[in-house]
């Protein structure tokens, strides 16, 4: 099972956390979990090009079965950035929509 955990923070902050495997095949040759690595490492990719946007430096850690992107938009890049990430996480909730037994998602406020 691939955990999803999406949230934002009251002061600005977002975080993404995921963690696990799909299980529909053998390591290497999920592409369930090809297609949440995929969305990841977009999400990833785009916080590190907007990081001169960002008011801290992001938190990108990606290894095997396990994400966690954070990041802090300027107040006058927090739409356009959360409008980039909300697009991608679409994609995420997508997947756990035709794989339910395969992705949990949980959104969180803090």
């Amino acid at each position: 099972m691939i955990s999803i955990t999406y949230k934002e923070y009251k002061n600005g902050a977002v975080s993404i956390r995921i963690k696990g495997h799909a299980g529909t095949a053998e390591r290497g040759k999920d592409l369930v979990c090809a297609g949440v690595s995929t969305l990841a490492y977009t999400l990833a990719q785009n916080v590190s090009d907007f990081s001169d946007k960002l008011k801290i430096a992001p938190t990108i850690n990606m290894r095997e079965g396990n994400a966690n992107i954070r990041f802090t938009p300027k107040h006058k890049y927090r739409a356009l950035i959360l409008l980039i990430t909300r697009a991608i996480f679409r994609g995420l909730e997508a997947m756990q929509a035709n794989y339910p037994n395969n992705i949990k998602i949980v959104i969180a406020t803090k």
